[in-house]
C-alpha cells in the first residue's frame, strides 16, 4: 500500500531526529571516552620494610597535546609550631601556626613549564602549581606580621624535603602520537590514604579533557595489626612495645658482648 506524502515526510523527519539524538549520544560518549588514565600498581601496601613504591602512570589521549598530571589528597587543616627568637635572644618554638585548607601530598608532573603550556585562570581553576596552591590557603597564627608569601614557601619547602610536594616539569612523555607515560617514586612518608590521581590534556593554554583514577595507600599485615592495637587497645600496645624494646636492647646487648669477648 502507498503511503501519502504526508505520512511519508513525517516519518522521514522521525528518522533524521532518531539519527541526529544517536549521533549527538555517540559523540559525547566518544568524548568522555577520549581519555583514559592508569597507575600501577594501583594499590600500594605498608608492611614491614616499606620503604615507598615506583609507579608507572599511563594514559592515553583524544590528540597530540601537553600533558599534566596532579596527584593530590584530601584538604585539611596543617598545624606547626614555628619558632622565634625569645626575649630577642633565644631562637625557640614560640608559638603556633596553621594552613587551612592545604594537601598532606601535592605533586605535579608535566611534559613542559606549566606556566608556558596553561594559563592562568585554569591553573587556578584546577589548583595546578604552588601560585594557585597559595591563593587557596588561609594562614592563622604566626607572628604579629606575617608575610603570607614567606611562610607559604616555608610550608613547601619543609613539605618538598619530605618527599610530600614537588612539581617536576619534563617527566610526562609521549611513548607514541597519543600515549603518555611518567614514572615516578612513591614516597614512603605519605601517609594510608586515597589519592586522587588527574591527568590533564592541554592545548593553545587551554585544557581540552581530563581524566582521573585513584591510588590507593594501607597498611597491612603486621603494621595494620599493631596501628589497630594503637589505637583500639592502647594499653596491650604500650606492653607490647616495652617488651618488644626490652628483647631488642638484650639482643643488641648480647651482639656487642660476644664481639667484645673476642
Amino acid at each position: 500500500m502507498m503511503l501519502s506524502n504526508k505520512t511519508y515526510i513525517i516519518r522521514l523527519g522521525i528518522w533524521w531526529i532518531a539519527t541526529f539524538i544517536v549521533a549527538c549520544f555517540m559523540l559525547d560518549s566518544n568524548s568522555v571516552q577520549a581519555m583514559n588514565l592508569t597507575v600501577t600498581p594501583s594499590e600500594i601496601h605498608i608492611s614491614i620494610g616499606y620503604g615507598g613504591k615506583n609507579l608507572v602512570i599511563k594514559g592515553t589521549t583524544s590528540e597530540p597535546g601537553e600533558v599534566i598530571i596532579k596527584i593530590s589528597s584530601k584538604t585539611e587543616a596543617a598545624r606547626f609550631k614555628y619558632k622565634g627568637k625569645a626575649a630577642g635572644l633565644f631562637w625557640m618554638k614560640i608559638g603556633d601556626i596553621e594552613y587551612k585548607p592545604v594537601p598532606s601530598v601535592y605533586k605535579v608532573y608535566s611534559t613542559g613549564k606549566i606556566n608556558e603550556i596553561l594559563n592562568a585562570d585554569e591553573r587556578a581553576s584546577y589548583y595546578i602549581g604552588y601560585d594557585s596552591l597559595e591563593n587557596m590557603v588561609q594562614i592563622e597564627g604566626g607572628p604579629k606580621e606575617l608575610d603570607k608569601d614567606l611562610w607559604f614557601k616555608q610550608l613547601v619547602k619543609f613539605k618538598e624535603e619530605n618527599g610530600l610536594y614537588s612539581i617536576q616539569e619534563g617527566t610526562v612523555r609521549f611513548t607514541s602520537d597519543n600515549q603518555f607515560e611518567c614514572k615516578i617514586h612513591w614516597p614512603f612518608q605519605a601517609m594510608p590514604d586515597d589519592y586522587k590521581v588527574e591527568a590533564f590534556l592541554v592545548k593553545n593554554q587551554h585544557i581540552l579533557d581530563k581524566a582521573d583514577t585513584v591510588l590507593k595507600v594501607k597498611r597491612v599485615g603486621i603494621v595494620k595489626q599493631f596501628t589497630s592495637m594503637a589505637f583500639g587497645k592502647p594499653a596491650v600496645y604500650g606492653v607490647m612495645a616495652v617488651v618488644i624494646a626490652i628483647i631488642a636492647g638484650v639482643a643488641v646487648g648480647m651482639v656487642f658482648k660476644g664481639g667484645g669477648a673476642h
